[in-house]
């Protein structure tokens, strides 16, 4: 029965036990479910990290570029109206929902995103899973 079950969760997240609701000592592949919360915090854990990161080298590449564009347009006289010129729009109004009506749009801080959200999460369990028994195909997510 365990020749299902990948060799690095065998005896950790997977072990053999007996079938509860039979008395011939029936065996059952069981996964633990306080080990593979274990897993799917380390998971998510990577995930936010790897997130964190990119943010960082975005913000450095878009600092860089915004470093390059105010250093060209100094050279031009024009180095306080590159600035202030970005946030006008006329055809926005900040702060209203459709419709006109005056309710309050609340921004999220970009820090405060996570990089696999709540509805997410039980996708990446069902990879975790499949990835426990690879024989066994119970993940249906790529076809739909």
């Amino acid at each position: 029965m365990m020749e299902d079950i990948v060799g690095d969760y065998k005896d950790k997240t997977v072990t053999l036990e007996d079938f509860p609701w039979f008395d011939g000592g029936v065996k059952m592949a069981s996964v633990h479910p306080c080990r593979h919360a274990s897993v799917m915090k380390t998971l998510l854990d990577r995930a936010d990290a790897a997130l964190k990161i990119r943010r960082e080298k975005l913000k450095q590449a878009h600092s860089a570029a915004e470093a390059n564009r105010i250093a060209s347009a100094s050279e031009r006289g024009l180095e306080g109206l590159v600035d202030e010129t970005r946030g006008l729009s006329l055809n926005e109004q900040h702060g209203y929902a459709a419709g006109g009506e005056e309710w309050e749009v609340l921004q999220r801080d970009e820090e405060d995103q996570v990089a696999i959200r709540v509805d997410q999460y039980l996708v990446v369990f069902l990879k975790f899973i499949a990835s426990v028994t690879p024989g066994i195909e119970h993940d249906f997510t790529m076809g739909v």
